[in-house]
Parts: structure tokens; sequence; C-alpha cells
């Protein structure tokens, strides 16, 4: 049986804790319709499916999978921060998920098995371990549509800041970053804000050290605030319940005024 024609996983919001996410993922594995003649669908072409990652590229593919099996560990540690509010025994719970997904070592094996292995109270477990997240320790969240505008801006610097005729170095400088951020993009719907706040603290780093050595001229200097600036837009995705960061403060701290704000 082909696999179905919309990809509910990445047209629904992302969720907004761990146990969020990684009930999406148990969801839309389970949905995996079950083979029924010799083509069967193995473990990676779901997953591919499932993600939207090219098999081709088993590195990607390993890489988002490496993502998943971290998210029981991270919606444990989201349940230990709020014990006064989130049994712990929902922590014990997330064992069993954890188990299962020991099925992602093999991604050559049928999906069918799998896909039928998880018991249904482990699931609802989860369930509600979501809910009680959601409500007790949410974190920001990004719809796929902002995801996709952000990753659409990041191509669009990209192609401009390589036809601009920068030093080469300050280019590098920037284009590197801009595709971390875009892998950082693609990783949010597993990882939360954690990915984008990692490549973002990068970037602003990066781009503070060049400013103050002196590697940046009047020309640079307009698109290293550019580029700045929409880092500032990806690092909003990882601030929750705070004000929108001030990249003027962060730079200032670096020890090199931002020539534009």
């Amino acid at each position: 049986m082909p696999l179905p024609a919309q990809n509910l996983y990445r047209s629904e919001p992302v969720g907004d804790n761990p146990a969020a996410r990684l009930l999406a993922f148990v969801q839309a594995f389970r949905a995996i319709p079950g083979p029924r003649d010799a083509n069967r669908t193995t473990v990676g072409e779901a997953i591919g499916y499932i993600l939207e990652a090219d098999l081709s590229l088993r590195a990607d593919l390993h890489r988002e999978v490496a993502l998943i099996v971290d998210l029981p560990r991270q919606a444990r540690s989201a349940i230990e921060q709020r014990p006064e509010a989130i049994p712990p025994r929902f922590a014990h719970e997330l064992q069993a998920v954890e188990n299962w997904l020991r099925f992602l070592n093999n991604l050559d094996q049928p999906c069918v098995g799998p896909a039928r292995s998880l018991a249904d109270d482990a699931v609802k477990a989860l369930e509600m371990c979501a809910e009680l997240l959601s409500l007790n320790a949410p974190e920001q969240v990004a719809t796929p549509d902002v995801l996709q505008v952000l990753r659409d801006d990041a191509n669009d610097l990209i192609e401009q800041v390589l036809a601009t005729g920068l030093h080469p170095d300050l280019a590098t400088l920037l284009v590197d970053h801009l595709h971390l951020i875009i892998k950082a993009l693609d990783d949010y719907r597993l990882s939360g804000a954690q990915a984008t706040r990692a490549a973002s603290d990068q970037a602003f780093g990066a781009i503070g050290r060049a400013r103050a050595m002196g590697q940046v001229d009047e020309k640079g200097a307009k698109w290293s605030d550019m580029v700045w600036q929409y880092v500032g837009r990806v690092a909003n995705l990882a601030v929750i319940g705070q004000a929108a960061i001030d990249a003027g403060h962060v730079l200032g701290q670096l020890g090199a005024p931002p020539h534009a704000q």
C-alpha cells in the first residue's frame, strides 16, 4: 500500500513541549499503513515520508532519527523541572516509548511490525504527559508557515550575499551561519527552539567577533547588519516569557557596537 498523499505531521502546528513532539511522531508512524504486497514499506521509507527527508542523504536521515530518539530524555527533564504539577510517574512511563524507539536502529526492516508494537496504554500515557506539560511547562512554538518564511528569507540572504562581492572571508562566514540556521529550522519540529537557539548564538558570536577584530569594512557592515537582524528574528523563536532579544545589547556585550539598529 502506498504512503498517504498528505503528510499531516508536517502540516500541523509544532508541539509546544518534547512530549508533544514525540507524540506527533508516534501517531504519524503508527498511522503508516501496513504492507499488502512484496514491496513493503521500510522503516527508513516511513521516516523519510514523515520527516520529509531525502532518503539518498542517509546522514541527514540519521541526524533526524537521533533527534527523535532524544525526545524522551527531553520530556523527562521537563517533567522533573515541574514536580509540583506533573506526576513523576510519567517520567517512568516514557521508558516504554523510549524502548519502542529502538526499532530506529534498523531502517531497512518493514515498518509494519514497529508500527503495531507500541501498546495503546503507552500512547495514552504519552498523550496525558504532553497535555500536562503543555499546561504547566509550555514552550514557545512556531507554526510551519513561520518556519518556512524564515527559511525562505535565509535562502534569499544567501543569494544576495554571494552576489554582492563581499570580502570572501566575510561572505563565507555569513553564508555558513545562514546554512546552519536553515538546518536548525529544519530540526525545529523535533528539537523545538533548542537548535535555533544554538545556531543563532553561534551567528551572533561570529559576527560580533568579526566586527570587534576589524574584519568588516563599510560594504560588509551593511550586509552583516542585515544578517544580524535576521538572526535576531530566529533567536526570538527561542525566547520564552521574555521580550524580543535586543540585538544591540547583545552585540554591545561582545564589545563591538552595531552598525545599524
